[in-house]
């Protein structure tokens, strides 16, 4: 397998507005059959009212600049009048670089989110790339 440096990268954003997340890296993908894009991103709200808060998410995957992948969102809700803490599950993301195989290509992650909450976080953890 060819890791790309596991890490845990997140993006705070507060009140009503929508953020984004970046990380890219120019990566070879060796000779074999298959290549596939792992990681795990999750979305987070914090409320403080008792008017409902969400917060969703989704993760878009670039290659060379163009778009491979977009994920279905995520999403977190709460109805609570007290401090609170609300976040999704980690979700897995799996993209089919196949096509890709002995070249030399830039992939590039994107995490949006949305929130109308206190504030909120998005979070992208535990990314590689595994070639057979």
């Amino acid at each position: 397998s060819l890791r790309t440096d596991g890490y845990s990268i997140y993006e705070k954003i507060s009140g009503e507005v929508t953020g984004k997340l970046k990380a890219s890296k120019s990566i070879t993908l060796g000779t074999g059959t298959k290549a596939i894009f792992v990681g795990y991103f999750k979305v987070w709200v914090v409320t403080g009212t008792s008017e409902p808060k969400y917060a969703y998410g989704t993760v878009t995957v670039y290659v060379d600049g163009e778009k491979i992948y977009v994920s279905p969102p995520i999403r977190t809700e709460t109805t609570t009048s007290a401090w609170k803490n609300v976040e999704t599950p980690w979700v897995k993301v799996v993209v089919d670089l196949s096509e890709y195989l002995g070249q030399t290509v830039t992939l590039e992650v994107e995490m949006s989110l949305w929130e109308n909450g206190r504030e909120a976080y998005m979070y992208f953890d535990d990314p590689f790339v595994a070639v057979e």
